[in-house]
């Protein structure tokens, strides 16, 4: 009894100290960033438009299944519906899917100080998200991990088919590319790990059942309140033009080929005659399974982000197998083996100090409420904000409408409470079905508009087609700071 108190007491202080370690880690990327036209606001703005009255995929052109903005929502609800909130929410989704890592490592047997080594090479493998804040992929990702750990329990039972659809729900409802490779993932482990086809079929079956069931109730409640089309059109007609039109590729392919080789040299070491433990091969088998489909999460733009978010999983699969096929006899020498220890604590204390040391700015530098919905974060440009702000509102007292075709748009209606719908992330892909042509239509059909186009030209996923359009048919009436204005429907 007092040893399983102890062994208890242990644990918590583990976890308690991982849990920190994190917090210490993340907070330091996740709060000391500029606010920027980026994807953090993209998120923030369409939560901050819910939280304001407006209704998914019916009044925001969001393109990923749900649960993501409906959870973000709940804390704006329950707190305030601000950066600073958006970003405790950032905190949250990292700090519980790095805690998850490390628990991956301590699953797989790997010791307490070596588990928390790799953790934080995987941090610094991956620190590069956390300042693009809180995202639905980082969150699908934290599902897939609870999937893989419970894949990796030895103690099987009847329930595991139905645990499995439910978690392929989750990841699904958070992000639904995620959602099918996950998929993949259990039919591989169940074709490899299922010796008869009868048994394949009958357990992946089970979790399909258990999936599709719960997304018909979703889909009930989304015809109730008369949105399962909009549902539709943005969540799966509108990818036919992202992936058609958004196809990127730089230097970071080099490492996302790379690794895939090094998947592949892995499972070549698996079926041959290499002597390895059978519990640690059952391991690798799980872990490829799921972190190889993972790997075409980065499709269509295979850039730094999307390859580093999409490659965590294979990498935390490389460590292990390295870990386990040549680092344990190396450390069996008991000079190295306290050489590494010693080194290992070095750089944990060192990078703990550096984090510590980036949050100093931050508190130095935080916005305090010159525009409420950015309290918590850091802005630059307030001038200019305030300029465009200014604008806007004496248009609006003339009457007039201002609306931008711009990727910035929302920085400045947020503060003004206004939703212009899918013109406010005038996006390849966030346009539903009916695409660009459909967005040229509407602009047709304005009446009384200023339309701001930025005067850098098209960025991200900006249609250059729009704002040729508007080049071309309109009359430009003006500049307000880095916009052009143009006259619509006068």
């Amino acid at each position: 009894m007092r040893k399983n108190i102890e062994k208890d007491n242990s644990k918590l202080i583990e976890n308690v100290g991982i849990v920190i370690f994190i917090l210490i880690a993340v907070v330091a990327f996740a709060f000391n960033v500029i606010i920027k036209a980026n994807d953090e606001l993209w998120n923030f703005s369409n939560i901050y438009k819910m939280y304001n009255g407006e209704t998914i995929y019916k009044d925001c052109n969001v393109i990923i299944t749900p649960l993501f903005f409906y959870i973000g929502e709940m804390l704006f609800k329950l707190f305030s519906p601000n950066y600073l909130t958006f970003r405790v929410y950032n905190l949250i989704i990292y700090t519980i899917f790095y805690f998850l890592i490390y628990k991956l490592f301590r699953k797989l047997e790997i010791p307490k100080l070596n588990s928390l080594t790799y953790l934080m090479i995987i941090l610094i493998f991956s620190i590069r998200l956390i300042p693009i804040g809180a995202n639905y992929n980082m969150m699908a990702l934290t599902f897939v991990l609870v999937g893989v750990l419970y894949n990796l329990k030895s103690n099987k039972t009847k329930f595991d088919a139905i645990i499995q659809g439910i978690i392929l729900f989750f990841v699904f409802m958070t992000k639904q590319s995620i959602g099918i490779l996950y998929m993949l993932g259990l039919i591989i482990l169940d074709c490899i790990t299922q010796k008869r086809i009868k048994n394949i079929t009958k357990e992946m079956l089970k979790k399909i059942i258990v999936f599709i069931s719960l997304l018909c109730i979703y889909c009930i409640w989304l015809v109730i309140n008369n949105n399962l089309y909009n549902f539709f059109n943005y969540t799966i007609l509108g990818l036919l033009e992202f992936n058609e039109s958004n196809k990127e590729v730089d230097l970071y392919f080099i490492y996302w080929i790379f690794e895939m080789f090094l998947a592949i040299g892995i499972l070549y070491a698996l079926n041959k005659k290499i002597k390895i433990d059978e519990t640690i091969k059952n391991r690798i088998t799980v872990l490829l399974a799921f972190s190889i489909p993972i790997m075409f999460n980065a499709y269509p733009i295979f850039n730094k982000v999307h390859i580093i978010l999409s490659s965590i999983f294979l990498t935390i699969t490389l460590i292990y197998f390295i870990d386990k096929i040549l680092l344990d006899e190396l450390l069996e020498n008991n000079i190295i083996k306290k050489i590494c220890k010693g080194f290992n604590i070095v750089c944990i204390m060192f990078f703990v100090a550096i984090c510590i040391l980036i949050n100093v700015p931050y508190i130095k530098n935080i916005n305090k409420g010159a525009f409420i919905p950015y309290y918590g974060g850091i802005l630059e440009n307030e001038e200019s904000i305030k300029k465009v702000i200014q604008y806007i509102q004496d248009e609006q007292k003339k009457g007039k409408y201002v609306k931008f075709i711009s990727y910035k748009a929302n920085l400045y209606n947020n503060i003004l409470k206004i939703n212009n719908g899918k013109i406010d992330l005038p996006f390849y892909g966030n346009l539903g079905k009916e695409g660009v042509n459909g967005l040229i239509e509407e602009i047709e059909n304005m009446k009384n508009t200023n339309i701001l186009i930025g005067k850098e030209g098209s960025k991200y996923q900006e249609p250059t087609v729009v704002i040729e359009y508007i080049k071309n048919n309109y009359k430009k009436i003006g500049e307000i700071e880095e916009f052009e204005i143009y006259k619509i429907g006068y």
